[in-house]
């Protein structure tokens, strides 16, 4: 309702724990995409997450965090047949946010609608 707000662009992005939070989205408000940075993504499987929904997620498969706790970002994005992209992070640090922003500004510029 804000008039601001472009509704037919509505992109929810996060980072580790705020990653899941992203994935895990499944309000009322339609959105154009998803952008996770180095989160936890097993809540997309059953959410609903439509087909013409964008996702980017960003994984190196070696981080601190995950070789306790798996992010099952790489199974998802893999296991869907619409070229959903996953950005395999050359870098085990954690902090992906900063150094792969570009990536990311990339991504929200070709998915506009």
């Amino acid at each position: 309702t804000l008039p601001w707000v472009d509704s037919e662009n509505i992109f929810l992005i996060g980072h580790s724990q705020g990653g899941a939070v992203v994935s895990s989205y499944d309000g009322p408000v339609k959105i154009r995409g998803r952008i996770i940075l180095y989160g936890f993504c097993s809540d997309l499987w059953g959410n609903g997450m439509g087909d013409d929904e964008a996702l980017l997620t960003f994984d190196s498969g070696e981080g601190f965090w995950f070789q306790k706790y798996p992010s099952h970002c790489r199974a998802f994005v893999l296991s869907r047949s619409n070229g959903i992209p996953i950005y395999e992070a050359d870098s085990t640090s954690h902090d992906l946010v900063l150094v792969n922003w570009p990536l990311v500004r990339n991504y929200l510029a070709e998915n506009l609608r």
